[in-house]
């Protein structure tokens, strides 16, 4: 479980950002919100629905490997939409930033990692806030899929099965 939270963490820090990067790009600056709402609700319905199918399959037919065999369908579908399908949004990016006129266009250059850290994670309580609450929404996310796990091997297997497994 350790391991699928890491690779979840990695797959977020990595695609999910990407993902939102560019449909952002997309839109505009007028519709930035809308695109993340509809991006959120996307994700998070995705999410509620796929675990309700592999919970069925899992009931029907056994948690291996039945309820796999949805993730690789998800795995082809998405590289195939990758391939055929989606465009580099690159364009649209320096589209919109040419035509941006701020008073702010150079108010973050040169700035170091440590530099943006500091203001958005402490000083800041709007962004701290933003960050804070998104790191309690992944880590809750987390810990309810460890345990729905811990439940799903209790109720099937009892429970100091569910509890040895978990334990290091």
């Amino acid at each position: 479980m350790v391991f699928a939270n890491v690779l979840l963490g990695i797959n977020q820090g990595l695609t999910w950002s990407t993902t939102v990067i560019m449909k952002i790009d997309l839109v505009g600056p007028a519709r930035r919100g809308l695109a993340m709402g509809f991006n959120e609700a996307a994700g998070y319905g995705a999410l509620a629905l796929t675990a309700m199918a592999t919970g069925f399959l899992a009931q029907e037919h056994g948690l291996r490997p039945a309820p796999f065999y949805l993730g690789i369908a998800f795995i082809a579908v998405g590289l195939g939409l990758s391939v055929l399908a989606v465009r580099e949004t690159r364009d649209h990016a320096r589209f919109e930033a040419a035509n941006h006129l701020s008073r702010h266009d150079n108010l973050g250059a040169g700035l170091s990692t440590g530099q943006v850290f500091w203001p958005t994670s402490v000083k800041e309580r709007a962004l701290s806030a933003a960050s804070q609450a998104r790191m309690v929404n992944s880590l809750n996310d987390g810990l309810v899929a460890d345990a729905a796990s811990l439940t799903t091997a209790r109720s099937r297997h009892g429970c100091r099965a569910a509890w040895t497994a978990a334990d290091p």
